[in-house]
């Protein structure tokens, strides 16, 4: 387990290293902020298939034939 210097140090070393790539690498940090974006979105779409009632395929065909 990190002491707390060595937890503030970390913590230091870590909002740097972000900054730093906010700052020179803008368009490496639009990309992965845009992934954990998908990659959220995608789990929360998964969560919610998860918690639905499953639909046969017949069902389906027998709604579009309408």
């Amino acid at each position: 387990m990190l002491n707390v210097t060595e937890n503030i140090v970390s913590e230091s070393m870590l909002k740097s290293a972000i900054v730093d790539m906010m700052n020179n690498h803008r368009d490496f940090f639009k990309e992965l902020v845009i992934e954990v974006i998908e990659d959220i979105g995608m789990l929360a779409a998964m969560k919610e298939v998860d918690e639905t009632d499953v639909v046969s395929e017949e069902s389906i065909i027998a709604l579009l034939a309408i």
